[in-house]
């Protein structure tokens, strides 16, 4: 599946992974190109002991490619940006882990668009990190890439929207 997209430098759409995050014993890799068609990403699920034995599975981001993930009971808060060096905009999202190629048994759960992170003057959202979290909300703190220095902001999620 990914094999056309080997020589293809990673900001135009090729082989670029950025995202990352451990759950159940599997890491979660993300993938912030190639955005296939339907506008889905792959994240390749795999053991840190058998990296050649790896599932991919496929996430609707609305076009845009995976910065960061983390995970957050039986799912995963994600940030997602362009493929490329655009400014923006920046998304966090909500996933629930399952593959959701089109035609696949079973019947695929959208991914849940939290809000914009963007900020002005240019500043990327690249990175994510569960702080905290209780019953009612998670901490999240959203890491920015910016000309001059590197900043870091944090956000509190409702967990009442997460449908968990």
């Amino acid at each position: 599946m990914l094999g056309p997209f080997w020589g293809i430098p990673g900001k135009e759409n090729g082989i670029d992974i950025e995202g990352i995050a451990f759950r159940d014993g599997l890491l979660y890799l993300g993938f912030r190109g190639p955005v296939l068609r339907d506008n889905l990403v792959p994240v390749m699920l795999l053991t840190f002991d058998q990296p050649k034995r790896y599932q991919l599975h496929l996430v609707c981001l609305d076009g845009q490619g995976i910065r960061d993930m983390v995970a957050l009971d039986e799912g995963f808060l994600i940030i997602s940006g362009p493929v490329n060096d655009a400014t923006g905009p920046f998304c966090l999202w909500w996933w629930d882990g399952k593959d959701q190629t089109p035609g696949k048994d079973g019947g695929t759960s959208a991914t849940q668009l939290l809000g914009a992170v963007s900020k002005p003057g240019g500043a990327k959202a690249e990175g994510l990190a569960l702080l905290q979290q209780d019953q009612t909300q998670a901490t999240v703190l959203v890491i920015y890439e910016t000309e001059t220095a590197a900043q870091a902001v944090s956000m509190r999620v409702d967990r009442s929207v997460l449908g968990i």
